[in-house]
């Protein structure tokens, strides 16, 4: 889906992780997220770029920097998505 949303000239580079990945996330909001991110770097590279988007589990514990309260210590699934875009960094 993300594909048809960018343009031939941009090449999605998904770095998807090894392993069970287990996310509890609403799938609506999720494909949402994904699309803007992806329209935006599609914006940000009229003449070609390449868009990543990267998965891979984290833990956080007790100890993390900033951890929000009313997140539970556990394992997570991080996305992060960059492009090589001429944008903001």
């Amino acid at each position: 889906m993300l594909r048809r949303l960018i343009d031939e000239h941009v090449d999605l580079n998904p770095e998807l992780s090894e392993g069970p990945e287990i996310g509890f996330f609403d799938p609506g909001q999720m494909e949402q997220i994904l699309i803007n991110l992806a329209v935006n770097a599609r914006d940000a590279m009229p003449t070609g770029g390449r868009p990543t988007i990267h998965t891979e589990s984290v833990t956080l514990g007790d100890g993390s920097m900033n951890l929000d309260p009313e997140i539970s210590p556990r394992e997570y699934l991080k996305i992060t998505v960059s492009d090589d875009g001429p944008g903001m960094t």
